[in-house]
């Protein structure tokens, strides 16, 4: 069997095809606006799968945020801002990214950022002056989203 170009999708076949691109993994709604674009489905058709998705709870952005936010910290130990950033670039409500970083306990948070630090400051020399190694220490806990008061108190912590 011949297989069929994108713009030759039903709006059924589409439905399917969605429905089981959002069962995979938790979407977005810019995620599945993408994807629609990708198979030829414009237009009103692009909402009416949008608001389907939704009605059945195949999509759900507030499930997403916290999915999103809780997986990234946990599997990347990324930190809040670099988490906030990916989800407003995926045109989250703030709302919904406020809840979503909600989801991430502080403790472990800090205690994540601690070991990460702890980690880091071990790769680097042992001749490098406090200030530079302060200064390296700081750089990258902010590469990987951390906020800065809450690096200065691992830093303080760490008695480097």
């Amino acid at each position: 069997m011949k297989r069929k170009n994108p713009e030759e999708l039903t709006k059924k076949e589409a439905l399917l095809k969605m429905a089981s691109y959002c069962a995979y993994q938790e979407r977005c709604h810019s995620e599945v606006h993408q994807k629609l674009m990708d198979l030829g489905i414009r237009g009103v058709e692009v909402q009416e799968i949008i608001d389907w998705l939704e009605e059945e709870k195949f999509l759900n952005e507030l499930r997403f945020a916290k999915a999103f936010a809780g997986g990234k910290f946990r599997v990347k130990s990324w930190g809040k801002i670099k988490i906030s950033q990916a989800l407003m670039q995926k045109k989250v409500k703030d709302e919904y990214i406020h809840i979503g970083l909600e989801e991430i306990d502080a403790e472990d948070y800090f205690q994540t950022l601690h070991r990460l630090m702890l980690t880091k400051n071990g790769q680097l020399g042992e001749e490098l002056e406090p200030f530079k190694r302060k200064q390296k220490l700081f750089a990258y806990a902010a590469s990987k989203g951390y906020e800065p008061d809450v690096i200065w108190a691992v830093i303080k912590e760490l008695d480097v």
